[in-house]
């Protein structure tokens, strides 16, 4: 019933998106009985997160728990394809944030995670600390959201300092944005500085949605997990209000 409130709520706020977005959570939880768990997941769940995470943010956390619920139990796999690589082997950026996202969201939809999921996720995300040279804009922001997110304080010097500042080409001008927030954001994190001073940043970053998604852009995935970084670790939210405060702040953006 609180799921079906949520859903008619957000149909007066996003009423041009909530059909398309509705149809992109069907196609997501229709596709699961078909993934393999004893094969690489990643590849099998390409895409979905970011529409999982569109999900949580326009339609909140009931939408989220009904659509990942039969995902969830990918987790050990999904803990497995992160910690389980063979050694020299490097997993794609890409996969390995998809990977991360995967675990994230099980986390914020209250779901259960396997043992040793937190050491495979700090491993992973220092790994990419260490690459940041080598990630594009996307990548790079989405590995410092998903840091802070997930408090892998190893990891940050070398997402924050490893690499200059982005100078994005014409029309990408959304991410130098969101590069400058998620510094300022990482800052405040590590400094444990009041919500007030990043508040003003934060809302002008989520009222940047939808219009900066698209494809070398942002997705929904650095939203929900700037989300989880501010209300988490400047708020002192608990994880399980994470989604709804975030679904509140894009209704009341939106309204």
């Amino acid at each position: 019933m609180l799921a079906r409130r949520q859903l008619v709520r957000s149909q007066s706020l996003v009423p041009g998106r909530r059909k398309r977005v509705i149809e992109d959570l069907c196609f997501v939880r229709d596709s699961a009985p078909a993934i393999d768990p004893d094969e690489p997941v990643g590849p099998q769940l390409w895409g979905a997160m970011r529409t999982l995470a569109e999900g949580a943010a326009l339609l909140g956390p009931g939408a989220l728990r009904i659509f990942l619920a039969p995902l969830a139990g990918l987790a050990p796999a999904v803990v497995r394809d992160l910690a389980g690589r063979p050694a020299g082997h490097r997993t794609e950026p890409e996969l390995c944030l998809h990977l991360l996202s995967f675990l994230e969201l099980c986390r914020l939809g209250g779901f259960a995670l396997p043992a040793g999921s937190a050491r495979a996720e700090q491993a992973a995300l220092l790994e990419l600390g260490r690459r940041a040279r080598a990630l594009d804009e996307a990548e790079h922001l989405e590995a410092l959201l998903l840091a802070l997110a997930g408090g892998a304080l190893e990891a940050l010097p070398g997402l924050v300092f490893g690499r200059r500042p982005p100078h994005p080409a014409p029309g990408a001008e959304p991410l130098r944005d969101a590069a400058s927030f998620a510094r300022l954001l990482a800052i405040a994190v590590l400094t444990k500085a009041p919500p007030p001073e990043v508040l003003p940043a934060w809302r002008r970053f989520v009222g940047a949605f939808p219009a900066a998604v698209g494809p070398g852009l942002l997705h929904w995935g650095h939203l929900v997990h700037a989300a989880t970084s501010y209300y988490r670790h400047l708020e002192g939210c608990p994880l399980a209000e994470v989604v709804p405060a975030l679904h509140a702040l894009v209704v009341s953006a939106r309204s």
